[in-house]
């Protein structure tokens, strides 16, 4: 099956000081998807095609659906036969870990007991740069979220999960089930957004396991309080050599000299 085009060229027009002038651009394409569970529906999003399976993977762990990769079993992908159809991932729930079961706030009552090793800004940044280097959709369209999960300590670009979509929710999901295919170890890795760090954002992580966040924009309020509670650590504004961190500061490996 080829993949669908996540961009498509339109003809337009650039106002600028000199004129009007026309030009071609691509813009990104969003299509439903919708999620089936078990037989029954369960979510239909929007979103950029490409990594269904992963983005379907990732919403139940990011969901609190599942707890753990024993409960998923078969997962298969569908798409529609014309722009009005729907695609469909299709996934079976294994029943053979009855332990692993969950609901959407269970991981969001229960602190992390530790946070991943060598946790230091070095890290941090390199992970950043993996992330805006592996935009290749952004650049294109000016128009996709990405985010990015790598083990710690951090390895080079080659053991990242880069992923994105015109939506933050996407992005985070298609990289938290890519992360679950390839079996990273999510609570030793850093989540890295290149959005801001809203409450569902974090919530989303945490649900999924992961205790280190990290993102080029601002947190909420509620956002912070979330990742205390849970012992989490979240970082905003990681730009250029300096971050400001919200949450578990403590597991930061120090560094020399005043921040630049």
């Amino acid at each position: 099956m080829e993949p669908a085009r996540n961009t498509a060229s339109f003809d337009c027009h650039v106002v600028a000081p000199g004129g009007i002038a026309p030009e071609s651009r691509e813009v990104i394409e969003e299509r439903p998807l919708r999620i089936v569970i078990d037989g029954k529906p369960a979510a239909t999003l929007m979103r950029t095609p490409g990594d269904e399976i992963e983005l379907a993977t990732g919403f139940l762990f990011t969901e609190g659906i599942v707890a753990s990769p024993r409960q998923v079993g078969a997962v298969e992908f569908y798409r529609g036969q014309s722009s009005q159809e729907s695609d469909e991932v299709s996934i079976t729930l294994a029943r053979s870990d009855p332990a692993g079961q969950t609901d959407s706030t269970d991981k969001l009552n229960r602190p992390f007991q530790q946070r991943p090793d060598r946790l230091s800004a070095e890290q941090v940044f390199l992970v950043r740069e993996t992330m805006f280097a592996a935009q290749e959709l952004f650049r294109r369209t000016g128009a996709a979220h990405a985010a990015a999960i790598a083990e710690l300590p951090f390895g080079g670009a080659e053991t990242a999960i880069v992923c994105e979509d015109l939506r933050r929710h996407n992005a985070l999901d298609k990289a938290v089930g890519a992360a679950l295919r390839r079996g990273l170890q999510l609570d030793r890795s850093l989540l890295f957004l290149s959005s801001r760090l809203s409450y569902d954002m974090v919530a989303k992580a945490a649900r999924a396991g992961i205790c280190a966040v990290a993102g080029v924009s601002a947190p909420s309020a509620a956002a912070v309080r979330l990742a205390r509670r849970l012992n989490m650590f979240l970082t905003g504004f990681a730009r250029q050599q300096s971050m400001t961190v919200y949450s578990g500061v403590e597991a930061v490996e120090s560094t020399e000299g005043p921040a630049p």
